[in-house]
């Protein structure tokens, strides 16, 4: 089996004027690329991301078999279309190629930018209409995320929660108290990246 074409879909998301002053603080979110891998077995493998690789990128793709790039990270989106293509292959879901089956579902979030808690408060009810039940943002500097989280549960349903991403690490809290105090309103519901994955000693101190 072998790679013979690629075609790139770039897709436009519908405008959200309500949440545009937030996501134009941070980065352009209006487009993601949706790759298309076809075979000379006649399999086809999807894949999705947001930009589009180079073309010296894709040319290396051409004329490779999918599973020459198990383990490989030049590109999510195309090796996410790869892990399409060997499941396919198979004729099993990509998991049963690297183990057993964790979970039969994943858990999808709305998203938006840190931003002032009225904003953040606004942004919870939006999605919250929309059927959403999370919510996940990444902390910032600039923004009390205590003053956040209350605006936010104070218009939140009971069963909304927040996923915060400390993944940028938004702050200089000392982080056991701070996730304490977080892990008292309702509305908290995860805690991504806490702390830089090279910090053992801090990792030692969060699970005591």
């Amino acid at each position: 089996m072998k790679i013979t074409d690629i075609d790139i879909h770039r897709v436009t998301l519908q405008y959200d004027e309500a949440r545009a002053y937030e996501l134009i603080h941070y980065h352009d979110l209006t487009q993601r690329t949706i790759y298309v891998v076809r075979t000379d077995s006649g399999l086809t493998g999807l894949g999705e991301s947001e930009g589009v690789e180079k073309q010296e990128v894709l040319d290396r793709y051409i004329g490779s078999n999918p599973f020459d790039w198990v383990g490989d990270e030049t590109s999510l989106g195309l090796g996410t279309a790869m892990y399409d293509l060997m499941g396919k292959a198979a004729g099993v879901p990509v998991y049963k190629l690297f183990g057993q089956k964790y979970r039969s579902w994943v858990p999808v979030a709305a998203w938006t930018v840190s931003s002032h808690p009225d904003r953040m408060a606004r942004a919870v009810q939006a999605y919250a209409a929309q059927g959403h039940t999370w919510m996940k943002f990444h902390l910032s500097p600039f923004e009390n995320v205590i003053d956040q989280t209350e605006a936010m549960q104070e218009v939140a349903p009971q069963w909304f929660k927040l996923h915060y991403d400390f993944t940028m690490h938004g702050t200089e809290d000392h982080m056991p108290e701070l996730l304490d105090k977080l892990s008292q309103y309702e509305i908290a519901g995860c805690f991504e990246d806490p702390l830089p994955g090279e910090d053992i000693d801090g990792y030692i101190e969060l699970r005591h």
